[in-house]
């Protein structure tokens, strides 16, 4: 029992981590991107967007957005869709691509920023195909799904942020994921 204990404080302690070196990283690159100036009509068509995105991967929902992680402390701050390996992650909107690159814990790890402080992450990738500064469409394919950053199983981690305030996918993308 008290080595259950002390490995859910360990994971505990790993995951507060992991969301502080992801919220420092998300900060750093905005302030990096700020400079980059996004035509007014992309910028405003993000937040017109709720409720009508694609999902970037078809697959079952293994844990959702606000569901408590390890020992009910802290809740998931994205959506975990289970799909077969290499399955094409596809972003759900225009925007800039500011981070693509190997993250602890998150694997290969994908963000683009959509412009007005939102922004989409994509997590736990085979493998990336965009590179930083590449401008994306929507559907257009960003990554492979994978299992990287320690995942037992494939799986893509996926996050929708404003400035620093996680947002629930399911409120943005259209359509439900069955629960796997």
């Amino acid at each position: 029992v008290n080595v259950d204990i002390h490995h859910g404080s360990t994971e505990l302690t790993h995951l507060r981590q992991d969301e502080q070196a992801l919220q420092g990283l998300l900060v750093s690159l905005r302030k990096a991107m700020s400079d980059i100036p996004l035509g007014l009509e992309k910028t405003r068509e993000f937040v017109r967007l709720r409720g009508r995105l694609e999902w970037p991967v078809a697959g079952k929902l293994a844990h959702r957005f606000g569901e408590p992680l390890v020992g009910r402390h802290l809740p998931a701050r994205g959506d975990l869709i289970a799909a077969p390996m290499c399955t094409p992650v596809h972003v759900i909107s225009w925007g800039r691509v500011v981070y693509a690159d190997w993250l602890p814990r998150f694997g290969l790890l994908v963000i683009v920023d959509h412009g007005d402080g939102y922004m989409s992450i994509y997590a736990h990738n085979q493998s990336i195909y965009a590179q930083v500064g590449d401008w994306v469409h929507m559907g257009e394919t960003i990554a492979t799904l994978g299992d990287s950053g320690g995942q037992n199983e494939p799986a893509l981690y996926f996050e929708i942020r404003h400035r620093n305030l996680a947002l629930s996918p399911r409120t943005w993308c259209r359509g439900h994921l069955p629960r796997n």
